[in-house]
């Protein structure tokens, strides 16, 4: 039931902001945190595909706050460390900047209302990011 209520915010939200941008361009922040030979990402509920932790920074907070609230909320990771790696714009949903990150942190849950947490391969990413998270897997393939 939680999932479906993500799936209409969601889907709602990013039709509304994308036709009225009221603020302009959202900031958001999101964390690359490798595991298992893998990354841990979150399978929206959305439909949409996978993504990694993170989300919209509120209008008092930092990026670095908003993406340990943001990995704490949707995969029960507490993140020990955090090093800022690029900054990007996007305009595929709506219009925001997204602050990339890489962290290492503590725990692991099943998820949230937004999605499943999983371990994805590289290869996986490749198939299934978001289209506004494409700039990262893109970055990782580089590495």
């Amino acid at each position: 039931m939680r999932q479906r209520l993500f799936w209409l915010i969601s889907r709602s939200a990013i039709f509304l902001y994308s036709k009225f941008p009221l603020f302009g361009r959202i900031r958001g922040a999101v964390v690359i945190i490798r595991r298992d030979d893998g990354f841990v990402a979150v399978d929206r509920s959305d439909g949409l595909g996978l993504c990694f932790p993170g989300g919209n920074a509120r209008p008092w907070e930092s990026e670095e706050a908003a993406v340990r609230r943001e990995a704490r909320e949707e995969a029960g990771i507490a993140l020990r460390s955090l090093q800022f790696k690029f900054r990007f714009e996007s305009s595929v949903f709506y219009p925001v900047t997204t602050s990339v990150f890489e962290g290492e942190g503590e725990g692991r849950s099943a998820g949230s209302w937004e999605g499943k947490v999983l371990i994805a391969t590289l290869d996986e990413l490749n198939l299934r990011i978001i289209p506004s998270q494409r700039p990262i897997v893109d970055y990782l393939k580089s590495l």
